[in-house]
């Protein structure tokens, strides 16, 4: 088994994709899809997602 950091929830897990060099795992990933941008949680992600570019994670 192959961990890796998500860069959203910031936990270790196996099934994820990567975007540039952050991986972001399946449930996060899940969420970001289905949030809608009226809910609390979805500035959050944008957050995190604004360092997409900056974050190298193996």
């Amino acid at each position: 088994m192959n961990l890796k950091k998500c860069g959203i929830c910031d936990e270790e897990k196996d099934n994820g994709i990567f975007i540039y060099h952050m991986y972001i795992c399946e449930a996060c990933e899940k969420k970001i899809v289905t949030t809608d941008v009226d809910n609390k949680e979805y500035q959050l992600f944008v957050e995190k997602l604004k360092g997409i570019n900056q974050t190298y994670t193996i």
